[in-house]
């Protein structure tokens, strides 16, 4: 801006300096026989322009935009950065040729205190999305839960533990939190015994109940940490986390098992995700990366669906029934069965022997939290209003109006002779016309 600007009332023209135009601003003058031209002296754009009128150069007022550039070409960049509120520096530059500033003026590279107080964010992960080289090198652990209804078994976390090689996913249910060491326990045995490997790596968060220190020392194994508040940094078990839960909700939602069931849908949920394919393994199943053989597909059932398990001849007679009534709640570990509820005993049991309607879901029928209604209701409830309607039509109606044609009202027995009145039966050869044969 130009200072040391004399004001005069009496001027009816304003006057302008060469000299003062050109100290301490970023402006360039070229002046000609006819006009002249105001450049900025770095990017050489013209931002003002006059002619020579009666021995004198008249600025051109007309365009003030270019007029007012030349006092904006005179401003640092972090000035117009501190003017637009603290805009970033990259958006400063598209805005160049509508604000131009000074680029000699301007060190952009100078930090601005303001702006990581006030827009600093998180930094970004970087998924690599990749397998370990070998088995067992790294185990992702953590904890789900509390969850605010325990389970029928009296659970309210469970422990997800996942392969960083395999992507298999091994689940540990818990009553409490502290029940995580024994679990930690039985599934070092269980790598040790079943695959001979060791574990080298195990990764969790800062929970106090995943503090293995003596054990880890004792193993040779890496207890790798992540930051406060970073779950990215545990990644693998958190995405495990909510493809669990997603298919646990799935089950649930279809099934409609009271909610103190959630425990199978989750035990269920692991089942089935490690026998589904994944891109990461080239479209094979955890299970199959394993154990190196194909799952077994034949043994899967609906979950929630009805089941008839048999009855053992030990506990019959010959007039008992042959089978029980049941709900499938999942696979039992290390059985060939199938895990069973009893909808009247409400007893779990696990049956090899069961046939299975998985177009039923017992469930459906629910009139309270612990009733059930026998499944064969199941077709007859929703033909109820039919039923309903057959009745009236054919028994209550007619003895409505025989009741009515007993009472002395003329109106009231023409409509019930109406109503009961035999249907005509014409005969059709009577009913032939003759003149038209």
């Amino acid at each position: 801006m130009l200072r040391d600007v004399l004001f005069v009332p009496q001027f009816k023209l304003n006057l302008l300096s060469v000299s003062s135009l050109t100290t301490g601003t970023n402006l360039s003058l070229n002046f000609f026989h006819d006009q002249f031209i105001i450049q900025e002296a770095s990017s050489r754009k013209m931002i003002g322009k006059g002619s020579i009128i009666q021995g004198l150069y008249v600025l051109d007022t007309k365009d003030f935009n270019s007029v007012s550039d030349a006092f904006i070409g005179s401003v640092s960049a972090h000035v117009w950065h501190n003017r637009l509120g603290h805009l970033s520096f990259k958006r400063l530059d598209v805005l160049k040729d509508h604000l131009p500033y000074d680029t000699e003026m301007s060190n952009k590279h100078l930090p601005c205190y303001i702006c990581p107080l006030a827009k600093q964010r998180r930094l970004s992960f970087e998924s690599h999305n990749h397998l370990s080289n070998q088995p067992f090198d790294l185990i992702h652990c953590d904890i789900w839960g509390p969850y605010h209804v325990t389970s029928h078994f009296g659970y309210r976390y469970f422990m997800t533990l996942v392969d960083d090689h395999f992507r298999f996913t091994w689940l540990y249910m818990l009553k409490q939190k502290s029940d995580a060491v024994g679990a930690v326990h039985r599934f070092f045995n269980l790598v040790a015994t079943q695959f001979r490997a060791v574990i080298k790596s195990f990764r969790s968060d800062n929970a106090g109940e995943l503090s293995f220190k003596d054990f880890f020392s004792e193993k040779g194994v890496i207890h790798q940490f992540s930051c406060v508040e970073r779950p990215q940094q545990n990644s693998v078990v958190e995405r495990k986390h909510q493809h669990l839960l997603n298919v646990a909700r799935a089950l649930f939602f279809q099934s409609r098992v009271p909610i103190k069931f959630w425990s199978e849908c989750v035990l269920t949920a692991a089942y089935l995700i490690n026998r589904t394919l994944a891109p990461i393994l080239h479209h094979k199943t955890p299970f199959e990366v394993l154990h190196g053989r194909k799952a077994n597909y034949s043994c899967m059932r609906v979950f929630g669906c009805l089941g008839f398990a048999s009855t053992l001849n030990a506990y019959r007679t010959k007039f008992q029934p042959r089978a029980r009534m049941c709900v499938f709640l999942g696979y039992p570990s290390g059985i060939k069965g199938f895990k069973l509820l009893d909808v009247s005993s409400k007893q779990i049991f696990i049956p090899r022997d069961v046939v299975f309607h998985e177009d039923i879901f017992p469930f459906h029928t629910i009139r309270s939290n612990d009733k059930v209604l026998d499944p064969f209701l199941i077709w007859f409830y929703p033909h109820l209003h039919y039923l309903f309607h057959m009745i009236c039509m054919w028994i209550v109606i007619p003895l409505l109006l025989q009741f009515i044609s007993q009472v002395h009202n003329p109106f009231l027995n023409i409509l019930s002779q109406i109503y009961l009145m035999p249907p005509l039966v014409i005969d059709p050869v009577e009913s032939l016309d003759l003149h038209h044969i």
